[in-house]
């Protein structure tokens, strides 16, 4: 699934989530953006679980592609826009997301570092796990329907 979209200085990935939503109150009957708590932890906490996983990778004039990953259950959608693009990988588990970072990063020989293991959170709901690259920083901002359903996240890079 490849989605470009030229936006000066921003990368946009959406993500359409149900179940990380609570009612709101703007114009439209949902909420305004709000950015997401996105909280480091240790990947053990995932333990084998096996989650739904994209890969995403940055293109353009860089020097050198970053690398991440989107870890998120069933019954959610996830799109990927802007100058990057995304890979459906099924299901994983952390240990096999950290295998296919290591296959990747030898392939295209560079050096990653150890994936930073971050949770999105929306309130108190975990929406999904971002295994990136260190240096692969962003911002999650989330916005909610008018029947408080579904979120719509976007990972903003800097």
């Amino acid at each position: 699934m490849k989605a470009r979209m030229t936006v000066p200085g921003l990368v946009l990935i959406l993500f359409f989530l149900a179940g990380c939503a609570t009612t709101g109150g703007s114009a439209s009957g949902g909420n305004g953006p709000t950015a997401l708590e996105l909280r480091q932890i240790d990947g053990a906490v995932l333990g084998r679980e096996s989650l739904n996983v994209i890969r995403v990778s940055t293109y353009g004039p860089d020097s050198q592609q970053l690398y991440g990953y989107f870890l998120y259950r069933d019954g959610l959608t996830v799109q990927v826009a802007g100058p990057m693009t995304g890979k459906t990988l099924g299901k994983m588990s952390l240990e096999e997301v950290q295998a296919d970072y290591q296959r990747v990063v030898k392939e295209n020989i560079i050096n990653g570092g150890n994936l930073v293991i971050q949770e999105a959170l929306h309130g108190k709901a975990v929406c999904g796990y971002t295994a990136n690259m260190p240096m692969m920083i962003y911002t999650v901002w989330g916005t909610t329907d008018a029947m408080g359903g579904t979120s719509v996240l976007q990972l903003m890079l800097p």
